[in-house]
């Protein structure tokens, strides 16, 4: 099929065929052949249907200037986030009524899993271009341990505002502070052990094709 109209860089053809009991059009059975500045498309069906060539709107791929001042702004903004939450430790420490405080020792904590992820976020990019695989896999390691804590804070900072302004009296936990820190940093080290355990590849080294907009990591 030779393509008669051109395609921008936010489009792609996809040859698709109209599935008659869904009423809609499906790429099930279809392969579409085409590379991008090539003006003909070709599509092999293991079926015999009507099919057409559809134009899929895709992401646009982020140009190198603008993705340089988006690194730049996120590194500058964690920066920043690290040095005031550093502040905020030094604070706690040298304060001897605020190191007292349960409610303080439980926003400590969140602070230390985001300093964790902040510290571990920041040379990531650095790391991530370098050939160490041994160095790879420990970011990648730091980093989801670093972000799973955070998340389970947060969620006992929830908890712990629902004992204060819900529940109020009889909120005695015998150990509470113990208790919590089993839950927030140990839950993020078992599921982390898990990952590595069923699969040790997960943390390995993934490339990513800047030029395919569909590419992850």
């Amino acid at each position: 099929m030779t393509l008669t109209m051109g395609i921008n860089e936010t489009q792609k053809p996809t040859c698709e065929f109209f599935n008659f009991t869904t009423s809609d059009f499906s790429s099930n059975g279809c392969l579409t052949l085409w590379e991008r500045d090539e003006s003909q498309i070709t599509c092999s069906c293991d079926h015999l249907t009507y099919f057409g060539v559809l134009l899929v709107e895709v992401d646009a791929i982020l140009p190198p200037a603008d993705l340089k001042i988006l690194t730049l702004i996120t590194q500058i903004g964690c920066s920043l986030s690290l040095f005031a939450l550093v502040i905020t430790v030094l604070l706690f420490i040298t304060n001897r009524k605020i190191r007292a405080d349960v409610s303080m020792r439980v926003h400590i904590n969140l602070t230390i899993a985001l300093i964790l992820l902040n510290l571990h976020f920041l040379p990531s990019q650095s790391v991530a271009a370098q050939s160490s695989s041994g160095l790879c896999v420990y970011m990648a390691l730091a980093l989801h341990y670093s972000l799973l804590a955070t998340f389970s804070w947060m969620g006992l900072e929830g908890f712990h505002i629902y004992l204060l302004l819900v529940r109020v009296f009889n909120i005695y936990v015998r150990r509470y502070l113990l208790k919590l820190s089993l839950v927030g940093w140990g839950i993020p080290a078992v599921i982390v052990s898990l990952v590595v355990i069923i699969d040790r590849g997960t943390y390995g080294r993934v490339f990513l094709d800047l030029s395919n907009s569909n590419s992850n990591a």
